[in-house]
C-alpha cells in the first residue's frame, strides 16, 4: 500500500505561507500516518501489511527517538504496542524523495536499503 496524500495536509491551515503546507506539511502527514499505524496497533494486527510511506517516511526517522521515549514514559502510548516504535521502522517501506543526501543516508541506515524504493515526485512541482 503506497500512502501519499493530496491537499490539504493536516497542518495546511497553519502553513499557508512560503509553501510550508507542502515542504513541511507533507512530511508531518507521513509521520502522523506512521505513528498512528504503529501506536494504534495496526501493524501488529496485520503483520503481512506492506506499507510504503512517500517522501522518505516524513519525519519518522528523525523523530523516532521522541516516539520511543513517549512510549517508555507514558502509559497511554503503550496501550496497543509492546515494543518501541523504532522496532517498527524496518517493517515499513519508504521512497527516495527526500531531496537531501544526508536524509536519504539516514533513512537507509535506519531502515535498510532493501526497504527503500526509488521514486520521483513527478508530476508535482517539487519532483526530481
Amino acid at each position: 500500500m503506497f500512502i501519499h496524500q493530496a491537499d490539504p495536509t493536516l497542518v495546511t491551515a497553519r502553513l499557508e505561507k512560503y509553501l510550508l503546507f507542502n515542504t513541511i506539511g507533507n512530511l508531518v502527514d507521513r509521520t502522523v500516518i506512521f505513528a498512528s499505524l504503529v501506536f494504534g496497533g495496526v501493524i501488529d494486527r496485520f503483520p503481512g501489511l506492506k506499507i510504503c510511506l512517500a517522501h522518505g517516511g516524513g519525519y519518522s526517522c528523525i523523530g523516532i527517538g521522541h516516539m520511543d521515549c513517549g512510549r517508555q514514559v507514558r502509559p497511554e502510548a503503550r496501550t496497543h504496542i509492546e515494543t518501541p516504535p523504532s522496532e517498527y521502522l524496518r517493517r515499513f517501506y519508504s521512497d527516495t524523495v527526500t531531496h537531501d543526501d544526508s536524509a536519504l543516508k539516514m533513512l537507509v541506515d535506519t531502515t535498510g536499503a532493501e526497504r527503500i524504493l526509488f521514486c520521483t515526485d513527478w508530476p508535482a512541482d517539487l519532483r526530481i
